[in-house]
């Protein structure tokens, strides 16, 4: 590599110096050769479009001329052309007017007359157009001869068929309009002529702006030419000047360095110079100097590679026995949660369960109230009925002395009162069965009243029971509640240990996929260490 450069030297310092440039050549050399290129194209079609737009802008005068040309003077020339056809109709119409025989006859020609004066309209109105200069004059002839004409034919209808007979207006009205006409063709034929004039004029005109525009693109296209080729020559004075060299000079140098060979040297042609040829031999040594150190690296890479890969068979020992690890405890983990989860079930039904007894017990403690309202209600209605049969016993005793009474009567009335006797004796033995019966009642109230007072006194109890029991349901439920809470809370946090086991167990796997990944990526590295050290081996430097 010392030795290329060396040769390198000893070619640079055979050449002389180059000549000192310009100021505006160094700023030319400054642009890149892709700008210098596109400047010398730029300036070679603008050259062109010169040309074009030049020939574009006399082409379109020419058309404008052209259509002058044809639009105004040729067009006019004609209009001019059929007006003094429409005056020789207007006047052969007036001479057949004259000339008739018979009143259809001068019908006719007197159409024929208002025809050619709208014909005459007509053309005028090009000619005009064409002439505005003498529009005026035409426009008052025309109105002269039209009022002329009309008059004469408004003469002759009144006029006798046979011409002998005529007035002598006749005569001197178609004088006048004889006259009349012979003017306007005079006006016709003026503005024809200047029409035709005025085309004679284009055309030379015409001729003398084609002529010119040959000139001027001949010229365009010779300058276009002269640029085209200082061109040319300056963008192939530039190229040489970027390539330090011919082209095929520095294709060889880079075929050369392609093939690997890194030993040669090139000869230059300008000391001091930078071109594409100076700049492939400094490319070359560097290219040297790169391999040089390439080769050092990929040795490096090797050993590298070497203690990275067993590194990491280590590493994936490690980690192996780190995922076991932690699929065990997963394990135990997924049954602790299927305990925890039948501890929350369980837990769960408790505190159902105990909610049931707790509306059980209020819906018991309310029937049990409800059940002593009644016992007490009955029990008052029992002391109602004793009295009631207190009063039905004193009206059957009361009864039974009426009766007695009643007898003593009878017994003193004799035989009169011996009917109301057996009567009396049948109501006495009425009011001894109904003291009879009331005692009995009073009996059996006094029992059923003795059996509510000890049933209300027992719902006493019930009642008392029952709430006692209700307190001690509603402590069991807010006992099942916070131990369905705890089982709840218990369950959560088994569950978030068991997602961080699941992460862990997947970042050990994770790690292990990189750990072979990597043994991969370090096989990978060696073997393209190997390519590497192959592909400089390939070099000469």
């Amino acid at each position: 590599m010392a030795g290329a450069a060396e040769r390198t030297a000893v070619a640079d310092a055979s050449l002389p110096d180059p000549a000192p440039a310009s100021s505006t050549g160094r700023r030319l050399r400054r642009l890149p050769l892709a700008a210098r290129l596109g400047t010398a194209f730029v300036l070679v079609y603008l050259f062109g479009a010169a040309a074009a737009v030049s020939g574009i802008v006399n082409l379109v005068a020419l058309k404008d001329k052209t259509d002058t040309l044809y639009q105004r003077d040729m067009r006019g020339a004609v209009a001019a052309e059929r007006a003094q056809s429409a005056l020789a109709g207007l006047g052969h119409a007036q001479l057949a007017l004259t000339m008739a025989t018979s009143t259809a006859e001068r019908d006719t020609a007197a159409q024929q007359i208002a025809q050619a004066l709208q014909t005459l309209d007509t053309t005028l109105a090009g000619v005009a157009h064409a002439a505005p200069d003498q529009a005026e004059a035409l426009s008052r002839e025309r109105a002269s001869a039209a009022q002329l004409m009309q008059g004469y034919v408004e003469l002759l209808r009144k006029q006798p068929l046979d011409a002998l007979q005529f007035d002598s207006a006749v005569s001197v009205e178609g004088h006048f309009v004889a006259e009349q006409l012979a003017r306007l063709g005079t006006q016709i034929e003026q503005a024809r002529a200047r029409l035709e004039k005025q085309a004679a004029d284009t055309v030379a005109s015409v001729s003398s702006s084609q002529a010119r525009a040959q000139w001027i693109t001949m010229a365009m296209l010779a300058a276009s030419l002269a640029a085209a080729a200082v061109l040319a020559w300056l963008a192939a004075r530039a190229l040489l000047a970027e390539l330090g060299g011919e082209p095929r000079e520095a294709a060889d140098a880079a075929r050369r360095i392609a093939a690997g060979d890194l030993t040669g040297g090139q000869r230059l042609r300008r000391r001091g110079a930078r071109g594409l040829l100076q700049d492939l031999a400094a490319m070359r040594d560097a290219l040297a100097a790169m391999l040089a150190r390439i080769q050092s690296s990929a040795r490096q890479i090797h050993g590298a590679s070497e203690q990275i890969a067993a590194a990491n068979r280590d590493l994936s020992e490690r980690t192996g026995r780190q995922l076991a690890a932690v699929d065990e405890a997963a394990t135990s983990i997924g049954e602790l949660r299927g305990l925890v989860e039948q501890i929350h079930v369980r837990a769960h039904e408790s505190s159902a369960m105990a909610s049931q007894a707790r509306d059980a017990v209020g819906t018991g403690s309310a029937v049990v109230r409800s059940m002593r309202a009644s016992m007490d209600a009955v029990q008052a209605r029992s002391r109602d009925i004793s009295e009631v049969v207190g009063v039905l016993q004193g009206i059957a005793f009361q009864t039974n002395l009426l009766a007695l009474n009643a007898a003593v009567e009878a017994a003193r009335a004799g035989a009169a009162g011996r009917g109301f006797a057996v009567v009396a004796n049948e109501v006495r033995a009425l009011a001894q069965r109904s003291a009879q019966s009331a005692r009995d009642i009073g009996g059996l109230l006094g029992e059923a009243t003795r059996d509510i007072e000890a049933g209300a006194s027992l719902s006493g109890e019930v009642e008392q029971a029952m709430a006692a029991i209700e307190q001690a349901v509603v402590r069991s439920h807010t006992l099942a509640e916070r131990l369905n809470g705890l089982a709840e809370r218990q369950a959560a946090g088994i569950a978030v240990v068991d997602g961080a086991v699941a992460r862990l167990d997947g970042t050990s796997r994770q790690n292990a996929e990189l750990v072979t990944t990597v043994a991969r990526q370090a096989e990978a590295l060696d073997w393209q260490a190997g390519e590497l050290a192959a592909d400089v081996g390939r070099f000469r430097f």
